[in-house]
């Protein structure tokens, strides 16, 4: 069964709406700025959110979801994982949508079909709170009411993973390029020798602050992906290592589990 307040988040295409506090607001709703209506909040709105609690509750990483947001330019580019009937992460997906600032209501739309209105209930540099006023999609109307609440991203660890990874406890690993192209690691279990695993294809990760994706096919047939949350990259008696923690809310219960991975050198070229 799918988590039931964050389906409706996932049919989402994407992002903000800026609206005035109306009289049928609940007293309830944070409203830090009695003169919200009257501000353009575009030059503050701008930039790269990700999606971190969805009334108050935590996502699992298999729910993230990334907005975009260049109002100026009227577009907005909105990332999220699309899945499998068990909710297993399957691919990583960005696509940009249009999105317009009239007087105090942001639209986002991809055309009649799809229309999402959200209310800023508070906006700082660094965390964003926004309440759905209407959502259409694919022409069908949802119940609006949801409080999403995002974290500016930061390039925390952008510049620190590329390189080659492999699992301090286990046999998997993988090479990342500062381009943004991946590769699958293995180790053989009976030399513990590192190599490319070549039943991986067309990896290829996708980084923001704390949030990794890792998209790749198997057997040149099934698209999968990895969702990590990064816990920390450090330094310990001069190696680098790197802490991930893989949370999935399934359709048959939660998958939750900690990962280390050692930087080293297998000399691959790219």
């Amino acid at each position: 069964m799918k988590n039931p307040f964050f389906t409706f988040t996932l049919l989402f295409v994407a992002l903000i709406a800026f609206a005035a506090c109306s009289d049928d607001n609940s007293t309830t709703d944070p409203s830090p700025i009695d003169s919200l209506p009257h501000i353009d909040l575009s030059a503050k709105l701008e930039g790269q959110w990700l999606l971190r609690t969805v009334n108050d509750e935590l996502v699992y990483n298999n729910q993230s979801e990334l907005m975009c947001l260049y109002p100026t330019e009227k577009r907005e580019i909105y990332g999220d994982l699309t899945k499998w009937d068990n909710d297993l992460p399957k691919q990583w997906v960005e696509n940009t949508f249009g999105m317009a600032l009239t007087d105090s209501t942001f639209l986002v739309n991809s055309g009649t079909a799809t229309k999402i209105n959200f209310q800023i209930l508070h906006l700082s540099a660094d965390t964003l709170v926004a309440k759905t006023l209407y959502v259409k999609y694919d022409n069908v109307e949802y119940t609006p009411g949801q409080v999403n609440m995002y974290i500016r991203v930061k390039d925390t660890y952008k510049t620190q993973i590329a390189g080659d990874w492999i699992a301090t406890s286990g046999n998997v690993g993988f090479s990342m390029n500062a381009d943004g192209r991946a590769l699958g690691l293995i180790k053989d279990i009976e030399t513990d020798e590192w190599s490319i695993n070549e039943a991986i294809s067309n990896a290829r990760y996708y980084i923001y602050g704390d949030f990794l994706a890792l998209n790749y096919v198997l057997d040149n047939a099934i698209p999968s992906c990895y969702a990590f949350r990064i816990k920390g990259i450090s330094e310990i008696n001069g190696e680098t290592y790197m802490n991930v923690e893989v949370s999935y809310f399934l359709s048959d219960g939660i998958e939750k589990y900690t990962l280390q991975l050692k930087k080293t050198d297998l000399g691959i070229t790219w």
